[in-house]
């Protein structure tokens, strides 16, 4: 997560909260945060609930909660779109086995 969208943190207790990865390792969620992105094509994304851990290189959106806020994700062929009432609002390209989203960069 990059703190320069952040718009509010929410600390947590240390241990309390624990993000489980693939390697079997886990690291500390410190925070929950609201963040907003710039995105190419619908102005502003804004994530609430985010979870903050420093240890983590980049930030990762969770499908489920994407879901549960009544946004529909299409993937196909390595590409990701988002859509909020049948307006496409965020897009994202394979990377690897993760999919990248597309957001302007602040300056």
């Amino acid at each position: 997560m990059s703190k320069e969208h952040v718009v509010d943190f929410r600390e947590k207790k240390v241990g309390d909260w624990k993000l489980y990865m693939r390697n079997s390792s886990w690291v500390h969620i410190l925070d929950e945060a609201t963040m907003k992105l710039p995105l190419p094509r619908a102005g502003t994304l804004t994530l609430n609930n985010v979870l903050y851990t420093p240890d983590m290189r980049r930030s990762l959106i969770s499908l489920s909660r994407v879901d549960k806020n009544g946004v529909q994700v299409n993937v196909k062929r390595g590409n990701m779109t988002c859509l909020n009432d049948g307006i496409e609002v965020a897009k994202a390209s394979l990377c690897g086995s993760l999919y990248k989203l597309e957001i302007n960069e602040m300056k």
